[in-house]
Protein backbone atom coordinates (compact mmCIF):
# COMPACT_ATOMS: atom_id res chain seq x y z
CA UNK A 1 0.00 0.00 0.00
CA UNK A 2 0.90 3.66 -0.34
CA UNK A 3 0.22 6.79 1.69
CA UNK A 4 0.57 10.29 0.26
CA UNK A 5 2.45 12.96 2.20
CA UNK A 6 3.30 16.44 0.87
CA UNK A 7 2.80 15.24 -2.71
CA UNK A 8 5.01 12.16 -2.34
CA UNK A 9 3.72 8.57 -2.49
CA UNK A 10 5.21 6.60 0.39
CA UNK A 11 5.17 2.82 0.22
CA UNK A 12 4.78 0.83 3.41
CA UNK A 13 4.33 -2.76 4.52
CA UNK A 14 2.31 -4.12 7.44
CA UNK A 15 2.84 -7.58 8.96
CA UNK A 16 1.64 -9.38 12.07
CA UNK A 17 -0.75 -8.50 14.86
CA UNK A 18 -0.50 -7.22 18.41
CA UNK A 19 1.07 -4.01 19.74
CA UNK A 20 2.41 -1.85 16.91
CA UNK A 21 6.11 -1.32 16.22
CA UNK A 22 7.22 1.21 13.60
CA UNK A 23 10.43 -0.08 11.99
CA UNK A 24 12.50 2.64 10.33
CA UNK A 25 15.76 1.59 8.68
CA UNK A 26 19.04 3.45 8.37
CA UNK A 27 20.49 5.26 5.39
CA UNK A 28 20.39 3.59 1.93
CA UNK A 29 18.15 0.70 2.91
CA UNK A 30 14.44 -0.04 2.42
CA UNK A 31 11.67 -1.96 4.15
CA UNK A 32 12.94 -5.07 2.35
CA UNK A 33 15.92 -5.14 4.72
CA UNK A 34 13.63 -6.04 7.64
CA UNK A 35 12.70 -9.24 5.80
CA UNK A 36 16.23 -10.04 4.69
CA UNK A 37 17.55 -9.61 8.23
CA UNK A 38 14.93 -11.95 9.73
CA UNK A 39 13.29 -9.23 11.83
CA UNK A 40 9.84 -9.68 10.30
CA UNK A 41 9.78 -13.43 10.87
CA UNK A 42 11.05 -12.98 14.41
CA UNK A 43 8.58 -10.27 15.44
CA UNK A 44 5.35 -10.63 13.45
CA UNK A 45 4.02 -13.39 15.70
CA UNK A 46 3.74 -10.97 18.62
CA UNK A 47 3.65 -7.51 17.06
CA UNK A 48 2.04 -5.54 14.26
CA UNK A 49 4.96 -4.22 12.22
CA UNK A 50 4.69 -1.10 10.09
CA UNK A 51 7.65 -0.69 7.75
CA UNK A 52 7.74 2.41 5.53
CA UNK A 53 10.01 3.09 2.59
CA UNK A 54 11.24 6.65 3.12
CA UNK A 55 11.20 9.06 0.16
CA UNK A 56 13.90 8.14 -2.33
CA UNK A 57 14.07 4.52 -1.16
CA UNK A 58 12.40 1.22 -1.98
CA UNK A 59 9.07 1.58 -3.73
CA UNK A 60 8.38 5.14 -2.51
CA UNK A 61 8.59 8.11 -4.86
CA UNK A 62 12.01 9.57 -5.53
CA UNK A 63 11.31 13.30 -5.79
CA UNK A 64 13.97 15.72 -6.99
CA UNK A 65 15.19 18.52 -4.73
CA UNK A 66 16.61 18.61 -1.24
CA UNK A 67 13.40 20.05 0.22
CA UNK A 68 11.82 16.58 -0.01
CA UNK A 69 14.49 14.99 2.17
CA UNK A 70 14.66 17.22 5.24
CA UNK A 71 13.56 16.31 8.74
CA UNK A 72 9.99 17.62 8.45
CA UNK A 73 9.07 15.75 5.24
CA UNK A 74 10.69 12.54 6.47
CA UNK A 75 9.30 12.53 10.00
CA UNK A 76 5.92 13.94 8.95
CA UNK A 77 5.46 11.04 6.56
CA UNK A 78 5.80 8.60 9.45
CA UNK A 79 2.95 10.11 11.45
Amino acid sequence: PFARHQGTNLHYRVEGSGPTILLVYGHTNSSEGWYEGGFVDGLKGQYRLIMPDLPGHGQSDKPHGVAHYGRDPLVGGLL
